[in-house]
């Protein structure tokens, strides 16, 4: 239901978004209820990483900048391992020199933390040693 100022009447009272905060209105006094820092579409990006033998230090160099960057742009690695051949149950093909699980709180950060300047210094170090990448993007499910 529309209120006359142009809101959206809730519980009796009339809400309306300004920008980034919404206000309610009742009885006349506009009181802000909550200000809105930005929508949260958090990803989640899976990497099954393979590395080209003998490459492995350059791997680590590369990840010694990169990792912590991310930060910077609200990502974070939630896990990052390195598994054994004994740690697979099935294992068809060739099994990854690690496996990471990160996430970003907007692609756009994502996307900011790609083209950064100071991660695009290093990035030759990562095309040197990484043989290929498989990324799974997904969210979170309850």
């Amino acid at each position: 239901m529309e209120c006359s100022c142009g809101g959206i009447v809730f519980g009796g009272d009339c809400v309306q978004v300004v920008g980034c905060v919404i206000c309610l209105i009742n009885g006349g006094k506009q009181l802000i209820i909550y200000r809105l820092i930005r929508p949260k579409f958090m990803i989640y990006i899976t990497q099954l990483i393979f590395v080209k033998e003998g490459q492995e230090a350059a791997f680590h160099e590369f990840e010694q900048h990169a990792i912590p960057l991310m930060e910077k742009y609200n990502g974070k690695v939630l896990y990052r391992l390195r598994p054994s051949g004994e740690d697979f149950i099935d294992l068809e093909e060739e099994p990854p020199y690690e496996i990471h699980f990160i996430s970003f709180d907007a692609e756009g950060d994502l996307q900011a933390f790609l083209k950064d300047d100071s991660r695009l210094k290093f990035v030759h170090l990562k095309d040197k040693s990484v043989k290929s990448i498989l990324l799974v993007k997904g969210e979170k499910m309850s």
